[in-house]
């Protein structure tokens, strides 16, 4: 079953006919408000005091919760670096995750400069190397 939905004009920048309104399945009336696509963090090391680096998969679905909320409909988990076992561990943890609105994890490092590190574990930054 096709689920359509209609919305009234706003600024005559989205429109709908008097048919494709009665057809759809669910008419909007923005009342003066703006309607906009949800919104993509490409950057975000958590929310409400949950790190991607140590939280669990329910604490994810409670991120995942409050970002909706903020109109946030997806994001990537940023995990500041790690050892190579270690992110192997989290991207194995994170793989069962069955949160659909984390789209994918951003990770910072391990290929950082020892002088700008700013939180990054100092042990576990290197020289940029093919063979890592």
């Amino acid at each position: 079953m096709k689920h359509s939905t209609a919305f009234k004009p706003l600024f005559s920048v989205v429109t709908c006919s008097q048919t494709e309104a009665k057809e759809a399945d669910q008419v909007v009336d923005a009342k003066g408000n703006y309607i906009v696509p949800g919104l993509m963090d490409i950057h975000t090391h958590g929310a409400m005091g949950y790190d991607f680096n140590v939280c669990s998969n329910e604490e994810i679905d409670k991120i995942a919760e409050y970002y909706r909320k903020e109109g946030v409909t997806s994001f990537l988990g940023t995990l500041v670096c790690e050892t190579h076992d270690d992110l192997k561990v989290l991207f194995k943890q994170l793989q069962q995750c069955n949160t659909k609105a984390m789209a994918g994890v951003y990770i910072e490092g391990p290929f950082l400069s020892l002088a700008k590190k700013a939180v990054m574990k100092e042990e576990c930054i290197c020289d940029v190397s093919l063979d890592k």
